[in-house]
């Protein structure tokens, strides 16, 4: 546990462990989801994995996405949520990159399941991204409008080793002049707009942490995930 361990830790109802604990138990959680890492089995309660040109492994209670590269690779944990985000979304994890200089590579992906209208994708997404800098990336795939919008989070070192970074995103759901997206790292709020190009429906979501997207990186990534909450309402 790196940062914000007090904190994160404290909802997840890993006070009060005691030694005859079985290691991988599922820990309560006060959140809609959230994982402290804390076990030996990489996928622990989430949905799925998917690893193709990498790894995904378990470090000392950090999840650690390793990407080889030059690759298209996919390395990251899938979580489907039984419940349906209405009104807002909340997301918090820590993140480091300890390899990785170049390329854009994805690395928390928030997806609509419920796609309005005509879209094929809907969602956003944490990348570092190809032009250089960490980015929140509005997705809208065959929305019938802009396929997307990058907003750089400035206060997020582009490169390894970033040191541990966290980061909290929130999401207003609603129509025009009610959606909105806020970012903070650390104690550094770096986003805070109206989302104007759609609204943002009610829907089913899809998580995806690790390594999900990964364009032109020339060397190897690796990126190290603890922390992982998320709440929907």
């Amino acid at each position: 546990m790196i940062r914000a361990a007090l904190l994160v830790l404290a909802g997840c109802g890993r006070f009060g462990f005691g030694a005859d604990d079985v290691a991988d138990a599922a820990p309560a959680c006060a959140h809609t989801f959230c994982d402290d890492f804390e076990r030996t089995s990489v996928q622990g309660d989430w949905t799925s994995s998917v690893v193709t040109g990498g790894t995904l492994s378990i470090d000392n209670g950090v999840l650690v996405a390793d990407l080889a590269a030059p690759t298209n690779g996919l390395v990251f944990l899938s979580k489907d949520l039984d419940v349906v985000a209405t009104s807002s979304i909340h997301l918090e994890v820590d993140v480091e990159f300890t390899a990785g200089t170049d390329g854009e590579i994805d690395l928390v992906q928030i997806r609509w399941l419920d796609l309005p209208g005509t879209c094929t994708g809907f969602g956003y997404f944490l990348v570092r991204d190809q032009t250089g800098p960490v980015v929140i990336q509005e997705t809208y795939v065959n929305c019938g409008g802009p396929a997307s919008n990058n907003d750089n989070l400035a206060s997020f070192p582009s490169t390894a080793p970033s040191g541990v970074q966290h980061v909290a995103i929130d999401v207003t759901l609603g129509d025009l002049g009610v959606a909105h997206i806020r970012t903070q790292i650390g104690n550094t709020l770096d986003l805070d707009k109206q989302l104007t190009s759609y609204a943002v429906p009610a829907s089913h979501l899809n998580l995806q942490l690790g390594t999900p997207g990964d364009i032109s990186a020339t060397a190897p990534w690796q990126v190290r995930y603890d922390n992982f909450v998320i709440d929907v309402r």
